[in-house]
């Protein structure tokens, strides 16, 4: 997926943590507030990698996690089959998509 794809996602998530209180700002550095887990499971898989990761500081956190976002975000809708993968079929505009929702 695009990197800046991954970035806008991986800010995102962050920006959810840090917004909901689940994440502070310490002196540059995201710090998780508590060990519990988003019930969300895209927003819990990169929650758990910065609860384990050590202290490390926003950029970092969104440059490192840029393609994992991209893959649990592509992987849990999939996986819960909310979007899945089908043959490419037509369109009304006449184009393949093989995306179902």
């Amino acid at each position: 997926m695009d990197d800046l794809v991954g970035f806008a996602l991986a800010a995102a998530m962050l920006t959810d943590r840090y917004l909901t209180g689940h994440l502070i700002d310490d002196a540059g550095k995201a710090q998780p507030v508590s060990g519990v887990l988003p019930a969300d499971p895209v927003l819990g898989a990169v929650f758990n990698q910065i609860m384990h990761g050590g202290p490390k500081d926003w950029g970092e956190w969104i440059y490192d996690n840029r393609d994992r976002a991209c893959k649990v975000v592509r992987d849990h809708p999939t996986a819960s089959r909310v979007v899945g993968n089908r043959p490419p079929f037509l369109t009304l505009a006449g184009t393949a998509s093989n995306t179902s929702l």
